[in-house]
């Protein structure tokens, strides 16, 4: 049924024939798909669950087409799927065309995360340029009234300059607050590229890893987005 399919889904033309296709499925996994398959005209089709966290792989080469589609719950599982079947059949270089409508929105909150972020870091690194430099002002002013022996004035005076620091510190947690978040999201960011990276091989894999971080360094984010889903089919950004 269609509740049984993964909506992800990572396509690519079949760089293998059938039967050797069929082949390297029994060895790896001994799902006896040979037996379905009598000559590379043949079509190739497999269903796979993982035991480890329940998610699920569907593999489908169709000869007519020459086409063949990895469909999978997550990226990071399609991934591992190409990248072990790259390596049992050989193959030097794979681009492909990827589909993970759940992953995606994901990525597209965690960069709208990051905008806030890094505007919110501009912002309070001004504001604690300020209190920092309210904080000199008023050790200079304390000190010449200490040596002018005005003691109100130096009391006052280093009173506000114990709530200036007392701020300055409160702003530095806020800073580091916002710093670790900020970690975090691009963290992610940079998680969903080595997944993205996985779902091709060779220097296609390489291809989409450089464009992905080019493209977030220069926050093109419909690049990005462009780039996880066609990887090197489409240079044009």
């Amino acid at each position: 049924t269609r509740d049984d399919i993964p909506a992800g889904s990572v396509s690519f033309a079949a760089a293998a024939g059938s039967v050797d296709v069929a082949r390297w499925l029994d060895n790896t996994f001994r799902c006896d798909a040979a037996k379905a398959v009598s000559d590379d005209k043949s079509d190739v089709r497999c269903a796979f669950l993982c035991l480890k966290d329940g998610s699920r792989v569907v593999f489908e080469q169709l000869s007519t087409s020459g086409t063949a589609c990895v469909r999978a719950d997550t990226m990071e599982r399609a991934g591992t799927f190409v990248d072990a079947m790259c390596v049992g059949l050989g193959i030097e270089n794979l681009d492909s065309e990827a589909d993970f409508p759940a992953e995606m929105d994901l990525l597209r909150e965690t960069l709208r995360v990051v905008d806030e972020r890094n505007a919110l870091r501009s912002k309070l690194a001004a504001e604690t340029a300020d209190t920092s430099n309210a904080v000199k002002a008023l050790i200079v002013h304390a000190e010449d009234s200490r040596i002018l022996r005005d003691f109100p004035g130096a009391t006052a005076a280093y009173g506000d300059l114990f709530d200036a620091n007392r701020e300055l510190m409160v702003e530095h947690s806020k800073r580091a607050e916002n710093h670790a978040e900020l970690l975090k999201s691009l963290k992610h960011v940079n998680q969903v590229i080595q997944r993205a990276s996985r779902l091709r091989y060779g220097a296609g894999a390489a291809w989409v890893v450089k464009a992905c971080r080019k493209a977030v360094k220069e926050n093109k984010t419909q690049a990005l987005f462009r780039i996880v889903a066609f990887g090197g089919a489409d240079k044009r950004g």
